[in-house]
């Protein structure tokens, strides 16, 4: 068993990530600039995607802001978060960044998606038919990593990050068909809302309501479904009032990590690790490190590959396709392969199909090493 290391709680908020949701000429962008005049923020940087109207928020009296250009990729715009969390404040103060929209982010994300399916189309020599193609699922769920990982830079900046995104009323959807009724729809990924400390919305020019934050401040506690209206609303109070301060830490959130676990129970697994362990503690110091890489691997492989053959021992053909699918999802040519086979050998067909997905999922091209 792992011997785990405790601490006392600090007491500190992480610094917020504030999410400014309204209709066009709602005001966001000017709130979010608005803030750049504070005593308290060192540098502000202004990250634009698909908006064009930086450059004229720098008129807004005591505006402070540095625009981070970039050549429009996902790329690009994640090394410009990156880099901006780099850059130190001055003592007693801090940064702030400001990501100018979410829901352009999320439309380059999904041209991405489409365009990786369109280049897979073109490759197997399919025709399009001249209908947009759509997506497979792998290129969606590559596609909602690359946002969770925009949102964890995000919340990792040291210091508060304020964003933007569009905010549209429509028609609400039962049970998969359109009702008569309507709704205020958020236009990002769908988990975008509960990756952010705050949303405040405008569902009218500048009238501001709070309808998320994560806080311990009694005063700006909501309800789920609650709407708080603020009026004058700046985000220099909602700051305040959320306790932003120099010195905050980003956040400390730590996030699951695929382990290969679902093969065994969590004890079998353990078992497996320490094994590993203690070889890596007893190999001659001159070991290089893709040499203990590849002995890891060859350790990794070799107990996955006794977790399918216990499978297929038992006959448990769900347990193999949730090996499939994990092999497959995570980009395992090697095993994804041996998932296959023993599928083959369990149920003694030809599976075509399932070798076309595990293909399809391997050569997904959205996902770069920096999406995590």
């Amino acid at each position: 068993m792992h011997d785990f290391n405790t601490r006392k709680p600090t007491g500190v908020q992480s610094s917020p990530v504030i999410l400014l949701a309204g209709i066009a000429g709602g005001g966001k962008t000017w709130a979010a600039v608005e803030a750049t005049t504070l005593e308290t923020v060192d540098r502000s940087f202004f990250i634009e995607i698909g908006e064009g109207v930086a450059d004229a928020y720098g008129s807004i009296p005591g505006a402070d802001f540095e625009i981070i250009e970039h050549d429009g990729t996902l790329q690009q715009i994640r090394e410009a978060i990156q880099w901006a969390s780099a850059q130190p404040a001055a003592e007693g103060k801090y940064n702030l960044l400001i990501l100018d929209s979410l829901t352009e982010i999320w439309d380059l994300i999904k041209d991405n998606a489409e365009q990786a399916m369109k280049d897979r189309l073109t490759r197997k020599k399919r025709r399009l038919n001249g209908e947009e193609p759509k997506p497979d699922m792998d290129l969606w769920n590559a596609a909602a990593n690359v946002s969770d990982g925009i949102m964890r830079q995000l919340a990792n900046f040291p210091g508060p990050a304020i964003c933007t995104a569009r905010l549209d009323e429509v028609t609400e959807m039962v049970a998969g068909k359109p009702s008569r009724n309507t709704e205020w729809k958020i236009q990002v990924q769908k988990k975008v809302p509960f990756r952010v400390s705050a949303i405040v919305e405008a569902r009218a020019p500048r009238t501001w309501t709070l309808t998320k934050i994560v806080t311990t401040n009694p005063a700006l506690q909501v309800q789920p479904g609650e709407q708080k209206p603020l009026p004058d609303f700046t985000v220099e109070k909602l700051l305040t009032a959320m306790g932003a301060a120099a010195g905050q830490p980003g956040s400390t959130m730590v996030e699951g990590r695929v382990d290969g676990s679902l093969m065994g129970d969590g004890q079998q697994h353990a078992q497996q690790e320490r094994p590993q362990a203690q070889t890596s503690q007893a190999r001659p110091a001159q070991q290089s490190e893709p040499q203990q890489d590849e002995d890891a691997r060859k350790q990794y492989v070799a107990h996955q590959a006794q977790g399918l053959l216990a499978a297929e021992t038992a006959g448990d053909e769900a347990k193999l396709r949730k090996a499939l699918e994990y092999y497959s999802r995570t980009g395992d040519r090697e095993l994804s392969q041996m998932a296959v086979a023993t599928l083959d050998r369990l149920l003694g067909t030809d599976l075509s199909q399932a070798k076309e997905t595990v293909q399809q999922v391997i050569d997904a091209e959205i996902v770069t090493t920096n999406a995590a």
